[in-house]
């Protein structure tokens, strides 16, 4: 150590005994800031850089996939839900509890000899649920697979009633499931759509299911009633069915 700094350190001993321990915290003070300064230069908010959350930020699909050609090599006849009939929202058809068989996306295509495939124009299918047919919070499954491997590349886009997107699922392949949650009661719709190709025309079914909501997600017929000033008078001996 040469002269300057022990003279140095003679002088900050001497200040730290002149001074008392309030020089000492005023040296513990500076020095927690400096430190923390040069953190936070050093340092990076995740929670400002992170991406801002879109919701239903999904790409434009066409109101109709007629532009899509299935290469046919058999005889498939119109459903009599879909095909030229249920192709739009104006004429779909509401869902039901049974499970619709031998639905075709490609209506009535004559095919004479199966060793000379038939262009085939694909439409989509547009269901509902019906108002009466929505709970809020319940579950509402709709599955579309096809009766035989590789007949379309299915895909399931569900609407809210002013006929806005909501939801999808235009992955493709020979079975799409989706599950609809309503938030409102409303009309909803289902289109069925043949996503890329190849397809082969052919049949496809769709069922439908519903469970009810989980249990607590859905207010009692007590609501609101979370403070004193709106709680509600009992008129039974049992109740039933509430929820926190």
């Amino acid at each position: 150590m040469n002269r300057l700094s022990h003279t140095r350190g003679a002088h900050l001993a001497v200040l730290l005994v002149a001074s008392g321990c309030c020089a000492v915290l005023l040296v513990l003070w500076a020095s927690t800031i400096n430190e923390a300064n040069a953190n936070s230069m050093n340092s990076v908010d995740p929670i400002r850089l992170a991406a801002p959350h879109r919701e239903n930020a999904y790409s434009p699909l066409p109101t109709s996939y007629s532009g899509i050609h299935c290469t046919v090599d058999f005889t498939t006849t119109a459903d009599t839900v879909g095909g030229l009939i249920g192709n739009n929202f104006a004429s779909a058809f509401r869902l039901g509890t049974s499970r619709l068989n031998n639905l075709s996306l490609v209506g009535t295509v004559n095919v004479p000899d199966t060793s000379n495939p038939v262009s085939a124009a694909v439409f989509d299918e547009y269901f509902y649920l019906a108002p009466q047919d929505i709970t809020v919070g319940a579950f509402y499954t709709v599955t579309a697979s096809n009766e035989v491997a590789g007949n379309y590349n299915l895909g399931i886009i569900i609407y809210n009633a002013s006929q806005n997107e909501i939801q999808r699922d235009t992955s493709g392949g020979s079975s799409v499931i989706v599950t609809l949650v309503p938030t409102i009661t409303q009309q909803y719709y289902f289109r069925v759509v043949h996503v890329v190709n190849p397809c082969y025309g052919g049949t496809y079914d769709l069922s439908y299911a519903t469970s009810p909501p989980a249990p607590g997600t859905v207010p009692d017929q007590y609501e609101p009633n979370n403070t004193r000033d709106t709680a509600k008078r009992l008129t039974q001996n049992n109740v039933t069915g509430l929820s926190l």
